[in-house]
């Protein structure tokens, strides 16, 4: 399982963003963006341990030789006020960690990085799926805006795939806020997981450089 996250890793260094420019999704008022291949649906989604919370998300699956299945959950939601300022990085960690599917991972890593306009923060790591069937590569990110806040849950299902997993990266490559600026927490992240293949214990990664730009957890 590592193992397979540290080639994914390796491939997020490798590709660049420009690969995904099929479809802009951007909702009206939306501080951000990503580009996929087609366009998303519409489609509920409920935490796989609370039945009865959902939420109506964008969603854009493709399956790669019945070996391998990429998912793309987002929503972009407006908020009446700046809440900058609340998402530290105490408060960007606790949300991250409450995402559904996080309980099943058995390895992964959190990065949390502050722009002038917004903060992002992300979660990356490996696991099996909810029902036990399979195993993932799982990220999820929350883009904290002045007018908005986006969240993006992704799932890597199944066997390596080189063509699965090169889309995975080059669709979480493209987030950008609307100033066309991209962050590249994930590259950072996913480069902190390959480090530290070897690893068997459970580990806290801090990165304190003179910018404090980046801070990696990672947990096993």
């Amino acid at each position: 399982m590592q193992k397979w996250l540290s080639v994914l890793c390796a491939t997020f260094l490798m590709i660049s963003p420009a690969m995904a420019e099929d479809y802009k999704y951007q909702p009206e008022g939306c501080d951000f963006m990503i580009s996929l291949p087609s366009e998303p649906v519409d489609t509920q989604r409920c935490h796989p341990q609370i039945p009865d919370r959902c939420e109506i998300m964008q969603s854009y699956t493709k399956v790669y030789d019945l070996d391998a299945t990429i998912n793309f959950y987002l929503s972009c939601r407006p908020v009446s006020e700046n809440i900058l300022q609340e998402y530290n990085r105490d408060m960007m960690s606790a949300t991250l960690m409450a995402q559904p599917g996080i309980a099943e991972l058995e390895t992964y890593n959190t990065s949390y990085k502050e722009h002038d306009d917004y903060v992002v923060g992300g979660i990356m790591g490996a696991g099996p799926t909810p029902n036990g069937q399979n195993v993932q590569i799982y990220s999820a990110s929350l883009w904290v805006g002045e007018n908005s806040v986006m969240t993006v849950r992704a799932q890597l299902i199944g066997a390596e795939h080189e063509e699965a997993d090169e889309q995975f990266a080059t669709i979480l490559r493209s987030i950008s806020h609307s100033s066309g600026e991209t962050s590249t927490d994930g590259a950072e992240t996913s480069d902190d997981a390959a480090s530290e293949e070897d690893t068997d214990s459970k580990e806290v990664s801090d990165d304190n450089d003179d910018s404090e730009e980046l801070e990696s957890d990672s947990a096993e």
